[in-house]
């Protein structure tokens, strides 16, 4: 199983503050990471077209992702 880049970020973010001072890294360290598929259902119609157009199939999912790095009163969303 291939690890997500997601889950590569949130190792690499752990790995640097493990080198972080001591008054610092005292403060606890969260990171969340989410998914979602919004890929529109077969037959939606599609916006932005002179004339109207709906959807036969699906080539690719669509998904949004979010990432939230927190320490302390600090915040970081993606």
């Amino acid at each position: 199983m291939k690890p997500s880049r997601l889950a590569l970020i949130g190792l690499g973010c752990w790995i640097l503050l493990g080198d972080l001072p001591v008054a610092i890294a005292s403060e606890s360290f969260q990171a969340g990471f989410a998914t979602t598929d919004t890929t529109p259902p077969v037959g939606w119609r599609c916006v932005g077209n002179y004339s109207e157009l709906v959807s036969t199939g699906v080539h690719d999912p669509l998904f949004a992702k979010a990432m939230v790095l927190s320490q302390g009163e600090t915040r970081m969303v993606k």
